[in-house]
């Protein structure tokens, strides 16, 4: 897994466009981390070969509800660090095994 600290702002999180119908979860509240399994398209030497990225952005749960701007945050710091050219944030489960948000970004 590829922990994630540096962002070279190629996407803000005004960039990321929230595509679910809702921030509501049946998480816990508490604060949370955001993954992706994506390539390193920034890398044109690596090989086709899925990554775990983890973004260390803090992404809250407060009642149920998650806080919409660090969700984008979070998914732009991925999209960022892993070189992917979508924006869209498509989809997001919560992984039990890892305590973290499992997330999907489309073009």
């Amino acid at each position: 897994m590829t922990t994630l600290t540096e962002l070279s702002n190629k996407y803000e999180s005004s960039s990321v466009v929230w595509e679910l119908d809702n921030n509501e979860f049946n998480v816990a509240d508490g604060v949370y981390k955001f993954r992706t399994t994506m390539f390193d398209y920034n890398n044109p030497n690596a090989d086709n070969v899925f990554m775990v990225w983890e973004s260390e952005l803090p992404v809250t749960m407060t009642q149920g509800y998650m806080n919409v701007d660090q969700a984008c945050a979070a998914a732009a710091h991925l999209i960022d660090s892993c070189g992917y050219w979508g924006r869209f944030l498509e989809s997001i489960e919560f992984d039990e095994a890892s305590n973290t948000f499992d997330i999907s970004i489309g073009s």
